[in-house]
């Protein structure tokens, strides 16, 4: 197959794939995506300042306050990238039911498809996000690709529960109260959310201790009321995530393979979602440096996801590309509390 850059704009589909919305992908909002030009991502990390200055006498120097150390980590970014292809068949029906020309029917069709395979790039990297956020660590081990990438978040950070939270009598405000104190003494500050599955939830609200902080004991405890209570301790806000995302595998079944973007069984407590943990960085492709030199991509639109179109001669088929090459970091692990609370 062959770059081709006469079915539509190229830039103009690239800018357009790039402002799509995936508002199913909330981890988007904690390690938003940036457009980098190199091929290599870069985790600039700098312990917190907590620094008082001393007092010092008249007519003596200020003393020279310390600095925090910093860390600077560099690694190569893997490529993310999805191809759908735009059969012969589908090129006549298109023009078929749309009654129109054949170039107006395939780019129409080109940008449904580049619709779709940025979609699959973006849900790669929402599952990435959720390894980064729930674990502190990426490992990527497909295709021939192995990398891995730990982000260091402090040992004390990844908790552990008493008994499982399955159990009713659990101690759940205890524990929740005590991992706060630990996200308060890691970063600064209290956490804002507690990110959760449905199932964590309702372990929750089925638990005798939390049960009893309501008088009169009500027969159902609501999520709203169950947040309520909490804010009154200082505590964060309960928000499930229980997205599951097709890998493309199928299993024994020929069913397709569903992979969670965060276990079921894992609890994190974040910031809130206006104050990002990170980036997703996204770096400059070899398809954006071959469409740059033939002056179909400004400069400045080359780094990021790029929209790509191919042909095959024979048989006759064209294909939308969403190339990228990225990876999601994590820059202020000592934002992230994670814990295993069912099992």
């Amino acid at each position: 197959m062959r770059i081709i850059t006469d079915l539509v704009d190229l830039q103009v589909a690239t800018l357009a794939i790039r402002e799509i919305p995936f508002p199913e992908n909330r981890l988007e909002q904690y390690l938003p995506v940036v457009e980098n030009e190199t091929v290599d991502y870069r985790l600039a990390r700098t312990d917190r300042f907590n620094q008082a200055a001393n007092i010092r006498a008249f007519d003596m120097p200020a003393p020279i306050i310390g600095r925090p150390d910093a860390t600077v980590v560099k690694g190569g970014l893997p490529a993310i990238s999805a191809m759908d292809v735009i059969t012969e068949t589908e090129a006549i029906r298109a023009r078929r039911l749309a009654g129109l020309d054949n170039g107006e029917a395939v780019a129409n069709t080109v940008n449904a498809v580049l619709a779709r395979t940025t979609q699959a790039v973006q849900n790669k990297y929402e599952l990435l996000r959720g390894m980064a956020i729930s674990q502190g660590v990426i490992v990527v081990n497909e295709n021939g690709v192995n990398q891995a990438v730990d982000f260091e978040i402090p040992a004390e950070n990844k908790v552990t529960r008493a008994v499982s939270w399955l159990d009713p009598t659990a101690n759940i405000l205890a524990e929740l109260m005590a991992w706060q104190q630990v996200r308060i003494d890691s970063a600064g500050s209290p956490a804002e959310v507690a990110l959760t599955s449905s199932r964590v939830l309702q372990a929750m609200l089925l638990n005798e201790g939390i049960r009893g902080l309501f008088n009169p004991r009500p027969s159902i405890i609501s999520p709203e009321a169950l947040n309520q209570q909490l804010a009154a301790f200082g505590l964060p806000r309960i928000e499930t995530y229980d997205r599951k995302i097709d890998t493309g595998a199928k299993d024994g079944n020929g069913r397709p393979v569903r992979q969670r973007v965060i276990a079921e069984d894992r609890f994190v407590l974040l910031p809130g979602a206006d104050n990002p943990i990170g980036e997703t960085q996204t770096g400059l492709t070899e398809e954006a440096t071959l469409l740059g030199e033939q002056g179909v991509l400004a400069e400045e639109v080359a780094p990021g996801m790029v929209a790509v179109t191919l042909v095959n001669d024979h048989p006759v088929f064209r294909a939308g590309l969403t190339a990228s090459i990225g990876l999601p970091v994590i820059e202020r692990p000592d934002e992230i509390v994670t814990a295993t609370v069912l099992s």
